[in-house]
């Protein structure tokens, strides 16, 4: 009390100027502080890349990478855009699924816009890679920039994934390419001059680098953009993960497996693995036993995205968010973007793991840098090879 006394006849003590003065100086304070916090920093995208001539031809064509990515101040928490990513915006996309068995009689599916027909038919294919989420917000911002930049989109989803029937006992590996190599020859049956690009998001960008390093230049594939890649796996799911996403991922896995429980009852422990809530453990017991490995190190030892990163020899874009609360910056191989030449790295302050969301009903920002680099890649090909063909416009007809 004397404390306060004291302090009370100091200030009485000041002359009144230097009161006002000290007063005014803490209430501007407070009001800068409070104002910093609702403006907008600059968030122009950081790119890593070694210098040739592809690179220089991206950069020039590519404006969305000179863009700033500002999403307003409620959807800045990486949490809020990882959610937003999940969810998906006004319009729905309606797509007619095709399903193609697999060498094993596994079933997989192919999803493409219901009532757009491609006129040209050497319009560019790209297949779209989703992860267990299904990232609907990103893939329908896909499917719209695609359609206007007159390419084909496809939808590939997996063993169990959205929807589809299990007719063995194998889900779809974590970096097993094996089922998208037969889709991407299957969509080229036939069609020597057809260009074809991949879009991975999440796992499905993981599943999109194996697939890149695991067949190398007979990977039929002309340019490759991963959204929110992990780069090491291992660590990520091992250590990374917070519990939140971790039981998101779980959750899916377990709805595949229940709806399958007569199916898996022969081979794993149901009943066990649904009161699982670890990835490691989950891992081990489920996709160790299906896929025949021993452990969890030989497991990520045969799925790691980046185990034949050297092999890789389509040009790649990779899109990371700082703030991925699953793949945390530390963990991007900085050092692989800018000593390959194929390789490309767009880093932003904002954007949560596959999200990137600018407003709330608006599409992700990667959906128009993923298509314009595809398309940019297309021209710089053209280019290079004296096709005028390839960079002709191709017209979408609505039948």
């Amino acid at each position: 009390m004397m404390f306060l006394s004291s302090i009370f006849w100091m200030f009485l003590s000041y002359p009144v100027t230097v009161f006002l003065t000290f007063l005014g100086t803490v209430t501007l304070t407070a009001v800068v502080y409070l104002k910093s916090l609702f403006r907008r920093k600059p968030c122009l995208p950081k790119l890593y890349y070694k210098e040739s001539s592809l690179s220089k031809h991206i950069l020039h064509r590519c404006q969305t990478f000179q863009s700033q990515f500002k999403p307003p101040i409620w959807a800045r928490s990486s949490h809020v855009q990882t959610l937003l990513g999940m969810c998906p915006v006004n319009q729905r996309l309606k797509l007619s699924r095709k399903y193609i068995q697999m060498q094993d009689e596994g079933v997989v599916s192919l999803g493409e816009l219901d009532r757009v027909k491609i006129s040209d038919s050497l319009a560019p294919i790209v297949i779209v890679v989703p992860d267990a989420t299904g990232n609907k917000r990103i893939v329908a911002g896909i499917f719209e920039e695609a359609k206007s930049n007159h390419m084909r989109p496809v939808l590939f989803s997996g063993r169990g994934q959205n929807g589809n029937k299990l007719t063995t006992t194998k889900l779809t590996d974590y970096g097993d390419p094996s089922d998208l190599r037969e889709v991407v020859q299957y969509l080229l049956y036939g069609k020597h001059f057809v260009k074809l690009s991949l879009i991975g998001i999440g796992a499905g960008g993981d599943l999109v680098m194996s697939y890149l390093g695991e067949y190398g230049s007979s990977a039929h594939v002309q340019s490759a953009v991963c959204i929110s890649p992990t780069y090491d796996s291992e660590t990520v799911y091992n250590e990374k993960i917070p519990k939140l996403y971790e039981i998101i991922y779980l959750v899916f896995l377990k709805t595949v497996l229940g709806k399958y429980i007569k199916h898996f009852s022969k081979t794993l422990d149901i009943r066990k693995i649904m009161k699982l809530w670890n990835f490691k453990d989950i891992l081990e017991k489920v996709y160790c036993i299906l896929n025949g490995h021993s452990n969890s190190e030989e497991y990520w030892e045969n799925n790691s995205p980046l185990r034949d990163v050297d092999e890789i020899s389509t040009p790649v874009l990779c899109i990371s968010s700082i703030d991925d609360p699953m793949c945390s910056h530390d963990i991007i191989p900085y050092d692989l973007f800018t000593t390959s030449p194929n390789m490309f790295l767009v880093t932003t302050d904002y954007g949560g793991h596959a999200g990137f969301v600018p407003s709330l009903l608006s599409n992700s920002w990667t959906a128009k840098a993923s298509i314009e680099y595809i398309k940019s890649f297309l021209v710089f090909e053209s280019k290079q090879n004296g096709h005028s063909k390839s960079n002709s416009k191709l017209n979408l007809k609505v039948v």
